[in-house]
């Protein structure tokens, strides 16, 4: 078995962590000490729920969905996939956070879909999202739905997460 290995992080000038603003938190103790609601503890009449499908490989060409059998399992309400978002009109999701280049001139501005679309670009990255009247039919149609398509090696190998080298 390998030995753990030491990360140091870069001396350079050019590597800045982001400021930290510590807000102060008011609900620790209740949530620890149990006194206190979390989101799944929250349940009302009629409520849905929602489950997403993840990608389970890090880069990939996607050529064909089949998310019938999800749709058909009992309690599923509805099923979202990229072309739903596409017809709803929702767009990308939005930068949160910009930073200047190096010469001072404004970040390029990169999309990210919602939901995949014709590729992967992550593993975990949010393929199709499901909503049914219960979390339990959930956790029984995660693994129906069908995504075809050719796997493509990951852009980073894995051990590039193990240093602070520039991918």
């Amino acid at each position: 078995m390998n030995a753990p290995t030491t990360m140091r992080l870069p001396q350079s000038a050019d590597f800045r962590f982001p400021a930290a603003i510590e807000p102060a938190r008011q609900e620790d103790l209740r949530l620890v000490t149990g006194t206190g609601r979390y989101a799944a503890d929250w349940i009302y009449p009629g409520m849905l729920h929602a489950f997403v499908i993840r990608s389970q490989v890090a880069h990939a060409r996607i050529s064909k969905t089949d998310f019938s059998a999800v749709r058909e399992a009992p309690g599923v309400v509805a099923v979202l996939t990229a072309s739903d978002v596409a017809e709803a009109g929702f767009g990308s999701l939005p930068n949160a956070v910009t930073n200047k280049a190096r010469d001072g001139s404004p970040q390029k501005q990169v999309l990210m879909p919602v939901l995949a679309t014709d590729r992967v670009l992550f593993a975990g990255q949010p393929i199709a999202m499901v909503i049914a009247s219960g979390s339990r039919s959930l956790a029984r149609c995660g693994p129906c739905g069908r995504c075809a398509g050719a796997r493509r090696p990951p852009i980073a190998p894995r051990r590039a997460g193990q240093s602070f080298a520039a991918l």
